[in-house]
């Protein structure tokens, strides 16, 4: 479904670009066993990178692409496809990449939290701003995600990276007794993402604040802990320290989220 060598360019530098990424910050060393997780944490540097819209349809469009082409390489070979669903990270693109405003993260993030009306999406904020957790690793807990010393664990699919999250106790508490209550059909407590957003949507709107989607939680997490781990180890090492949080590896990663 490619006709032109410019496109067919295009879309091999995007899918080796991917595969390169997945291999640093998850691990992955076969196309084969790409997850949501990685392709999904791949775009959504992007949109941290404040790329244009329509750049970030190319990248999402040749992901698209190669996902079919290597389930035609799968099928042919009796193997498994692979399932990539990378509508979370075009609808973050749709709420970030259309602002104009330089920064991304909430004037007043405590004033937001306060205006969301329903408990669940409130304590699920709260998470965003103590932890920069993305909206989908604390979609579906259960109660596996919790250890000691209020520490909550983000468990990436195969290939991918787990990391320890310490939150401030009575945050971890209010996740927990979420947790205690699932209601899903494996055990494990999940919600609804699209009325979160539109929760914070109108959350902001009441505070008086531009809406910059869940993700907007994730840069003042960003903010917050560079400005701290700074001061206590210098510009390098918190950048490292920070990007480590967000679940990357690279320390550059940071610089985006500080704008």
């Amino acid at each position: 479904g490619v006709y032109s060598y410019n496109t067919k360019e295009q879309y091999i530098n995007t899918a080796t670009e991917l595969l390169k990424y997945a291999r640093d910050e998850f691990g992955i060393k076969d196309a084969a066993r790409l997850t949501n997780e990685a392709v999904n944490s791949f775009l959504q540097t992007k949109i941290a990178q404040g790329v244009a819209r329509a750049t970030f349809d190319k990248y999402s469009s040749a992901i698209e692409k190669f996902v079919v082409g290597l389930n035609k390489f799968q099928e042919q070979h009796n193997l498994p496809t692979v399932s990539i669903d990378i509508s979370e990270s075009r609808q973050i693109a749709q709420e970030m990449l259309e602002k104009t405003i330089q920064s991304r993260a909430y004037s007043d993030p405590q004033s937001l939290i306060a205006n969301i009306k329903d408990n669940t999406f409130k304590i699920i904020a709260e998470a965003q701003l103590a932890g920069g957790f993305r909206l989908s690793e604390l979609n579906h807990m259960s109660l596996q995600n919790f250890l000691d010393n209020s520490v909550f664990l983000v468990i990436s699919g195969k290939g991918g990276l787990d990391r320890q999250v310490e939150l401030p106790q009575d945050v971890y508490k209010s996740l927990l007794e979420l947790a205690k209550q699932p209601n899903t059909s494996n055990g494990k407590f999940a919600f609804d993402m699209n009325e979160y957003r539109n929760e914070l949507k109108a959350a902001a709107q009441a505070s008086n604040q531009n809406y910059s989607g869940s993700h907007g939680l994730r840069w003042n997490f960003a903010q917050v802990k560079y400005t701290e781990y700074s001061q206590k180890y210098g510009e390098v090492r918190a950048l490292q320290l920070v990007s480590n949080l967000l679940g990357h590896s690279r320390s550059d990663i940071t610089k985006h989220y500080l704008k």
